[in-house]
């Protein structure tokens, strides 16, 4: 799981930029590995609706949604299976746990941004000492380090996840269930909707919206 993230993080900034890690795809991939493709497309379509507003451009550097899709994605297939709770309520248990993951995310990205600094550096000495094959390794190195450093972030988010919620799970009272399956069928999906309204800009578009 680790390893998939790790590789398909890579989508994100680094190389391919190929939508693959858009939340909506990255779920439904692993939901075909899981065997749950039917869940994964609506947990994905919730994630990226919730994230639709975490746009690259420029110098910023917004929530990684990749990741934390990743850990949310992996804690909620692996544990579905062996758990009684409600699928609304075993939802948004899961968001709620690896939410926080997109901003540690984020700091790794900001991180491994200056940490790139210095091979632009090594990168112009490189173009007029080694050529070709020095600027190549440098690529490596930078594509090697985020791939580490975000299949490290998700290894960790998915023990964490995984043992809070088998920890928790047994002890939730029925009140406390109940309040997170409401959370998940009405509340998840309205925040997910308010988030992608605030992306359309004219007036025209949020009417057509209205009406769809």
């Amino acid at each position: 799981m680790s390893l998939f993230g790790g590789l398909i993080s890579l989508d994100r900034r680094n190389a391919f930029q190929m939508m693959l890690s858009q939340p909506l795809v990255v779920v439904t991939l692993l939901g075909c590995v899981f065997g749950q493709l039917e869940h994964a497309v609506w947990l994905g379509s919730l994630l990226q609706l919730l994230w639709m507003s975490s746009m690259l451009f420029g110098a910023n550097v917004p929530e990684n949604d990749t990741v934390a899709s990743v850990v949310i994605a992996g804690t909620y297939f692996l544990f579905r299976p062996v758990t009684e709770i409600s699928e609304p309520a075993l939802i948004c248990l899961v968001i709620l746990m690896g939410v926080p993951f997109s901003s540690l995310g984020r700091r790794i990205d900001i991180k491994l941004d200056q940490k790139n600094l210095d091979l632009v550096n090594r990168a112009d000495s490189a173009a007029v000492q080694a050529g070709p094959k020095g600027l190549f390794s440098l690529g490596i190195i930078g594509l090697t380090r985020a791939f580490i450093a975000h299949g490290l972030v998700i290894a960790m988010g998915l023990f964490g996840c995984l043992f809070a919620v088998h920890t928790i799970a047994p002890f939730l009272h029925a009140s406390i269930l109940e309040g997170l399956a409401v959370t998940g069928t009405y509340v998840i999906p309205a925040l997910g909707l308010a988030v992608a309204l605030t992306m359309l800009r004219k007036r025209r578009a949020m009417a057509v919206s209205a009406i769809i």
